[in-house]
């Protein structure tokens, strides 16, 4: 055991055997003659290639309506340049070095869809590591704040999706260019309000001889919380609505009823409505649609509820057309009073011998009873065809928004 710890303290010491002096003349050397502003590369018609790591870590905040996209993220930035090349035998051994971000070169990295002023990439402050093959890595947190084009007309069960684009400000494609470029999204934070999709890309690519890197994210808005104060709520009070026609027509609270459910939407859909987002692009979202049809659904059952008392509160002195007794007997399944053919039977009367005496025949009428159409069968048979016709309303402008948006 003594000796593999004595083999251990050899070792660290033949590593760690170059002093402060080697590593300040290799600095010295390295920077002599040392021009920050020129970019890597003897053969400067051959581009440098910028490979970058990306780890996502957090979504920050979006806005619906300004369309602000802010996220934290890691970068890890790494490429060659061949003047900070050193051989470790020359200084004992000396293989890493550690530069502050403004004494060397580094690739102007810019987000060009930046949502305020632009920001410069990493820090004066970073420290950049630099090994003997002249390969330099940088890392930096950055918290961005981009562009974003928003679309809620799924609202509140929409994906959102967006892309942050990045440049070589000041060089063109075939000077500055990115290598190989990845994206992690292993350890992103979860959101209180979205949930981060993992079907996100990264891409590069060159439009007007300038090299884009492209990195697209989405993310899906939680819903639960919308569908239990906003969605159930509206399809509850519809549905409430429809059970006017249940209470007696005498009672007198059928309309006053109604006017109440009418007030309580209006109220609810302006509570509803500050809580969406204030934009219009592209669309209008569907969930404004449904508030509108189902104020107008509103409505038409108020309207409903009063033909049913103009039917139930009509003289029964006056006579009910036939189309609305077809209608009332339809709906009620009544059938009208009809009298059946009368059918002649003669009785044979048998006397002593053999003569037969036919007595008058007999007429056998028989008649179906059946209870005459009254102006409250009339209202019955309205509030029948007003529930199922109220229903129907309700369940459809329901179907119909929840396939538009799931």
């Amino acid at each position: 055991m003594s000796a593999i710890l004595v083999w251990v303290s050899c070792l660290f010491a033949l590593v760690a055997s170059y002093s402060v002096t080697d590593t300040t003349n290799l600095s010295s050397a390295l920077l002599q003659n040392y021009n920050k502003n020129l970019r890597p590369g003897v053969d400067q018609s051959q581009a440098n290639e910028i490979n970058i790591d990306v780890y996502f870590l957090s979504l920050q905040e979006f806005s619906e309506t300004s369309g602000l996209f802010a996220s934290r993220m890691f970068f890890y930035v790494s490429w060659n340049d061949e003047r900070l090349a050193w051989n470790p035998a020359t200084y004992n051994g000396v293989g890493m070095m550690k530069f502050r971000q403004d004494t060397l070169w580094i690739p102007p990295l810019f987000l060009s869809n930046s949502y305020s002023n632009y920001k410069e990439f990493g820090s004066d402050k970073l420290l950049m590591t630099v090994f003997p093959s002249g390969d330099v890595r940088m890392s930096s947190l950055e918290l961005t704040e981009s562009t974003c084009g928003v679309d809620i007309t799924k609202f509140p069960y929409d994906t959102q999706s967006c892309e942050l684009q990045y440049v070589f400000l000041g060089y063109l494609a075939n000077q500055v260019k990115f290598g190989n470029c990845t994206i992690s999204m292993a350890q992103a934070e979860k959101s209180s309000l979205w949930t981060i999709n993992m079907d996100t890309s990264i891409s590069t690519s060159t439009t007007q001889f300038r090299n884009t890197m492209n990195l697209k994210f989405s993310f899906t808005r939680k819903s639960q919380p919308y569908t239990i104060n906003i969605i159930c709520p509206m399809v509850a009070i519809a549905i409430l609505h429809i059970t006017v026609f249940i209470l007696p027509a005498d009672s007198g609270e059928r309309v006053g009823f109604s006017t109440t459910i009418i007030l309580s939407i209006t109220v609810y859909q302006t509570i509803v409505s500050d809580s969406l987002p204030n934009s219009t692009m592209p669309n209008l979202a569907f969930i404004l649609y449904k508030l509108f049809v189902d104020f107008l659904v509103s409505i038409c059952v108020h309207t409903l509820v009063v033909i049913s008392l103009y039917f139930y509160l009509k003289d029964e002195k006056h006579d009910i057309p036939k189309f609305i007794d077809g209608f009332t007997r339809c709906v009620l399944r009544k059938r009208r009073k009809q009298k059946l053919k009368p059918t002649e039977t003669s009785s044979i009367i048998h006397l002593k011998g053999s003569e037969k005496v036919d007595v008058m025949p007999e007429n056998d009428t028989k008649e179906e009873v059946t209870s005459e159409i009254t102006w409250k069968d009339v209202g019955k048979a309205w509030d029948v065809f007003s529930i199922i016709l109220s229903l129907s309303s309700v369940l459809i402008s329901n179907s119909i928004f929840f396939f538009l948006v799931m």
